[in-house]
This record gives structure tokens, C-alpha cells and sequence, in this order.
């Protein structure tokens, strides 16, 4: 691939310029409306100065005089007479229109294998090609090259005409919404097979439908996800609002922040706002479970567009499907994720050794907790020993029959179906005084649900039988209790220091805890309040807002003894 590579660049495309890409791999929005696209490629000896020339690529998709050319060459090519032909439909683009009656079972087209363009024709045998097949370049690529070679034959090449009449945006159905397939397709007998269709392409080869047809893909901060995040200035939009993604990958500290923002707006309104809520969320919980007796059909588009459809705005109201890694996901934010943002959501299990991905449960697959099976390039398998370091660095250890494995450090469990359930990290289990084991992880997840609570990192000193916590408070949560309680201070500094704040974090992590069903031995008997946030720039957290426990121990060396004296 490397040296297909290599003789591409220098010897059949010299150059690209900078500025434009090929277009079988130009990034598109996700309505495939975008300017036309212009290679620039150099064809003179290498030796030479070059001058860079564009290739005029395809056509407006509703030309029907590009489209009259392409008939005339198909013809002039050998194709016989067809009962259909290119015509603009009501959609506004052009579209293959039947020209009589057409009989059930009756052929519609004939094309000679002459004017297909595939990866085994004869005409792919020459140059490029013939180097292209010796170093093993995939399908896709090959064909793109190809292409990209003749146009910049321009009308010198048997396939001018072809590649003129091309529409710089795709527009077949496997690039339709699903509301352009239910509006055009309405009383069309391949509606169904049409969605099904598309739901298999995205699923199953997802990244290759993105790199082929294109897509826009934008990043949020965790601090300006929202319209209501902590840097965003109130009266302007945040991340989601302005990208409207359709997919979107995120880690759970993000959507827990999400469901945690939108309870609390629920909970602010009150009254008849909240008992709606709370209604459409049990009826429709009860049909993501599999109950016969859920909200289906009729009745969810109801729930939908009287209660969840201003809760989609929050992330863009455009969600079809998530993504979710980096940590594991609670069973509470999942399902949040399906009913308010009407959306399946996907985890995935893997490390930064392992080369990322090493499970991915599948797109239909509505279970909770589970990231799902490995994938096919892959061994998992449970161990004793569960976590070896040396220094810093991970080691990889050999077997008895000689394969190398990895060990992660993680807990997890496999389900019948062969799936895997990310239970807990080795080393953030620790044992009290008394014998009882407590997970900090389990501890933080279930706390964060706290309106209080931005960050919080738990603590446990196995020489005593409770543990702690040091917890970044949400500001404005904390600063408009403060307000109500009449509680006087200068900067958000002294009011985490002040104790009856502390006193009323502290009773709300009880509530919590409780709810969560934790034992006594699991919520913090202590806790300190911190008042600066925790960022990937301060490094407490990751670049995915996990916590770095190590550093916010040695950091906050001081302030964990003073909870313990």
C-alpha cells in the first residue's frame, strides 16, 4: 500500500494541490449540498515546472443538458433501446422516469458489461492500474484514482461524458433522511426496504458511507457543549445547538451532564410540566424495556411532540444515534438517551494500547451496561491476575502456547451472548478497616447525579471504615441556593468554605446515596468543596472528563488528611 502510494504521488498524479482533495473522499454536509468540487492535478514530467490544471467534475444534479450528452454517448456506446430514461422528478433532481406502462416483472434496463466501470475491467489494465492491482489498493480507492485519471484526460478519455454528467452531490436514496424517505416514498411498496436498507449500509459500514459520500463533523468542549454550559454567554448558543449533529460520540460525565441539566429544569418547572414529563418517561420506559403495555405507535409520536421534542433541541433535535466510550455509561443515562433524544445509543470498550476499540455492542442492541462482544480482530479473556505494571509503563505478558496478552486492570463479566460488562477498575477497589469492599467508582457515578455536584473524586483510606470525597460544585446550582438562603459571601471561594454550604452539600449526597441504594459505608462521611473546576488544562481530568486520581490525590494531599483527622 505504501509503495502504491509512493507511485501514485510521483509518478501517475505528481501533485494535488493543497487546497482540494479527491472527491470520493471530500468531507460533505450531511445534506449532501455542497459547492462543486475541483481537483487540481499535474500530468508534465516531474523534472519540470508544473502547472497545475482543474478538472471540471460532474454537474449540477438537475442539469438534464449534461444528462441529454450522457444518453447520446450511452447510445453511441452500444446501449440498446431502454423503456426509461433521465428526466427531472419531483424532488427537483434528475432521476430515471419509465417513458410507457411498464408490466410486472418486466426489465426495465439493459446495460452492456462493456459500460460498466468496475476494478476487473479490461480498461483498468493499463498504467495506473496495472500498478494500482500490483500493490494490492483496495476497491474504492482504486476506482476513485481511476476516475480522477481520466478527468484530467478531460474529453481525451472514453469516459468524459461519464464523468461530466456525475452529480457533485450524491443523491440516491442511501443519502436520504428518513423524513425525505417517508415524504417521497409514501405509497411506494420499497419504502420499507428503502429504511432497512439504509439502516444496514450506516450500521454496518458507518465509517465507509462517511469517508465515501462525505460528511460535516464538528467538536464540542464539555465546557460549551450546551446552551447552558459554564463558558458559554448567556443569550448565545452552544456546541450542539449550532452543529446539529445527526451522530454524535461522546463519553458519560457528557451526557450525564445532559440528563442531569434537563432533571433539573423539569424539577424547576414543577407542576403540570413535570407530571408530563414524568408520565411520557415511565410510558415510554416501559416500551424501551419491552413491555406490550409501553408507549407505542401513535401514542409516542404523542409523547414526542408534546414533551421530548423541546428536550431534543438541547442537543440539536437532529440525534439519530450516539456513541459512548471511555468510561462506562449508567443505566439511568441510557436510557434517557433513548427516550428524550429518541435515539439508540452504542458503547464500545477499549484502550490507548490495544489501539482503541476492542468491543462494540451492536446498533440494535438495547440492553443497558454492556459495551457488547469482541471484535473480530481480537481475544479478551478473564484472568487472575488482572492488572501487572512496571514503573509506568504497561506490560504485556506471554502465555504457555506463546500469544501476548494485555492486561487491562478492569473488571467486567461476560453475558451468554457473549457480550462484556465493564464492571469497575482493579485498583479503585479498596478494602475498609472492617472488610467491607468499596468501589470509588460506583461511589462517583452515583453521586454525580447530585444538582450540587460538577466533579467528585472519592476517596478511601483502608485504615479507616468510611471513606470521603472532594467535590467541585456546581456553581450556579450552589450560587442560586445561596441567594434563596440569604447566605452573604464576597466570591464563590468563601462560599464553598463556608459550613453551612458544606452542610448542604453533604445532606444532598445523603439524599442521593440513598436513592442509589449505597451502604452507609459508601457515602462520604466528609467531604471538602473545592471551588476551582477540574480541566484537561488543570490535568485532574482527561481529555474525556475522566478524573486523574493520582494527580488529585497529590494534589489535594493535605486537604484528604484533614477530612481523615
Amino acid at each position: 500500500m505504501a509503495e502504491a502510494s509512493r507511485v501514485l504521488q510521483t509518478t501517475l498524479i505528481p501533485s494535488f494541490h493543497p487546497q482540494h482533495r479527491s472527491p470520493i473522499f471530500q468531507s460533505l454536509p450531511l445534506n449532501f449540498r455542497r459547492n462543486p468540487i475541483q481537483c487540481t492535478v499535474s500530468t508534465s514530467n516531474s523534472t519540470k515546472a508544473t502547472v497545475p490544471q482543474k478538472i471540471p467534475w460532474g454537474c449540477e444534479s438537475d442539469s438534464l443538458e449534461n444528462a441529454s450528452a450522457l444518453q447520446k454517448w450511452l447510445t453511441d456506446s452500444g446501449l440498446p433501446p431502454q423503456k426509461m430514461a433521465l428526466q427531472k422528478v419531483e424532488v427537483g433532481e434528475r432521476g430515471l422516469v419509465a417513458l410507457k406502462n411498464i408490466r410486472k416483472g418486466e426489465k426495465l434496463l439493459f446495460v452492456p458489461p462493456s459500460l460498466f466501470i468496475t476494478a476487473d475491467s479490461e480498461w483498468t489494465c493499463g498504467e495506473a492500474g496495472k500498478v494500482l492491482k500490483q500493490n494490492g489498493v483496495p476497491d474504492l480507492p482504486f476506482l476513485a484514482t481511476y476516475l480522477i485519471s481520466e478527468a484530467s484526460s478531460l474529453e481525451s478519455s472514453r469516459w468524459s461524458n461519464y464523468i461530466s454528467a456525475l452529480p457533485r452531490q450524491p443523491y440516491l436514496l442511501l443519502c436520504w433522511t428518513r423524513e425525505e424517505l417517508d415524504r417521497y416514498l409514501e405509497a411506494s411498496q420499497i419504502r420499507q426496504r428503502a429504511i432497512e436498507r439504509v439502516t444496514n449500509v450506516v450500521g454496518t459500514y458507518g465509517p465507509s458511507v462517511m469517508l465515501a459520500a462525505g460528511c460535516s463533523i464538528g467538536y464540542g468542549s464539555a465546557l460549551t457543549f450546551t446552551d447552558n454550559s459554564n463558558k458559554i454567554k448567556k443569550g448565545t448558543k452552544g456546541d450542539a445547538t449550532i452543529l446539529k449533529p445527526t451522530i454524535m460520540t461522546a463519553v458519560p460525565a457528557i451526557l450525564d451532564r445532559v440528563r442531569d441539566g434537563v432533571l433539573k429544569k423539569v424539577e424547576e418547572k414543577g407542576g403540570l410540566a413535570k407530571n408530563l414529563f414524568n408520565l411520557g418517561f415511565r410510558r415510554r420506559l416501559a416500551a424501551v424495556g419491552g413491555s406490550w403495555f409501553g408507549a407505542f405507535g401513535l401514542e409516542r409520536m404523542v409523547w414526542d411532540a408534546v414533551v421530548f421534542t423541546k428536550i431534543r433541541s438541547i442537543l440539536g433535535g437532529r440525534i439519530r444515534f450516539m456513541l459512548c466510550g471511555g468510561a462506562p455509561l449508567s443505566a439511568e443515562s441510557q436510557r434517557f438517551i433513548n427516550i428524550c433524544m429518541g435515539a439508540p445509543i452504542g458503547q464500545g470498550y477499549g484502550l490507548t494500547e490495544t489501539f482503541a476499540g476492542a468491543t462494540f455492542s451492536e446498533w440494535d442492541d438495547t440492553t443497558v451496561g454492556r459495551v457488547g462482544p469482541p471484535l473480530p480482530c481480537g481475544y479478551i479473556k478473564e484472568d487472575v491476575i488482572l492488572y501487572i505494571l512496571s514503573g509506568i509503563y504497561a506490560v504485556y505478558v506471554c502465555d504457555i502456547l506463546g500469544m501476548r496478552w494485555f492486561y487491562t486492570g478492569d473488571i467486567g463479566m461476560f453475558h451468554p451472548d457473549g457480550c462484556l460488562e465493564i464492571i469497575d477498575r482493579k485498583k479503585d477497589i479498596v478494602k475498609l478497616q472492617h472488610g467491607e469492599y468499596i468501589s470509588l467508582g460506583k461511589v462517583e457515578a452515583s453521586l454525580q447525579s447530585s444538582n450540587y455536584v460538577d466533579n467528585i473524586m472519592a476517596y478511601a483510606d483502608p485504615s479507616h471504615n468510611y471513606c470521603i470525597a472532594l467535590v467541585v460544585p456546581a456553581r450556579q446550582a450552589l450560587e442560586k441556593w445561596a441567594q434563596e438562603a440569604d447566605i452573604k459571601y464576597n466570591d464563590f471561594s468563601e462560599l464553598c468554605g463556608k459550613a453551612e454550604t458544606v452542610t448542604e452539600v453533604q445532606q444532598s449526597l445523603s439524599k442521593v446515596a440513598k436513592a442509589a441504594k449505597l451502604d452507609k459505608f459508601e457515602t462520604p462521611a466528609k467531604i471538602q468543596l473545592l471551588a476551582d473546576p477540574w480541566t484537561p488544562e488543570s490535568g485532574l481530568v482527561t481529555a474525556a472528563m475522566k478524573i486523574k486520581r493520582e494527580q488529585i490525590k497529590s494534589k489535594f494531599k493535605n486537604e484528604l488528611q484533614k477530612l481523615y483527622a
